[in-house]
């Protein structure tokens, strides 16, 4: 159907960031209850990709204890270029960063991985 998102074009905006890099997949989308009183709680948000330093840069503050939370804005679209789905995740800092294994093989395929600690996201049309 047009309103599905057709995963070859997302666009991620970290506000306040001007250049990301490539990405190339994002995982942890999901929250959770733990009871009737508890709130929601939510995963790490997982960026793979090829980043710019900027991204580097915000890792490397975050573990000289400057911590400058950032909101994402992820736009899913349809085959049609229309936005069908947007997440939008609020206060969110890097809390983890890794490299791939490294290998001498043309097979291999470099992608960084960065995690993110956010307080909650809301889905919007």
């Amino acid at each position: 159907p047009s309103d599905y998102p057709d995963l070859n074009r997302i666009d991620l905006t970290i506000i306040g960031i001007t250049n990301i890099g490539e990405l190339h997949m994002l995982e942890g989308i999901e929250n959770w209850t733990t009871s009737e009183q508890g709130g929601a709680m939510y995963s790490r948000l997982v960026i793979h990709g090829i980043f710019h330093r900027n991204m580097r840069n915000w890792r490397d503050d975050v573990i000289k204890g400057r911590f400058n939370k950032r909101d994402f804005r992820l736009d899913l679209y349809n085959s049609r270029n229309s936005r069908v789905l947007r997440i939008t995740f609020y206060n969110c800092f890097p809390v983890k960063y890794s490299l791939p294994p490294l290998s001498v093989e043309s097979s291999t395929r470099y992608l960084e991985r960065m995690e993110f600690d956010y307080d909650y996201f809301e889905i919007t049309n």
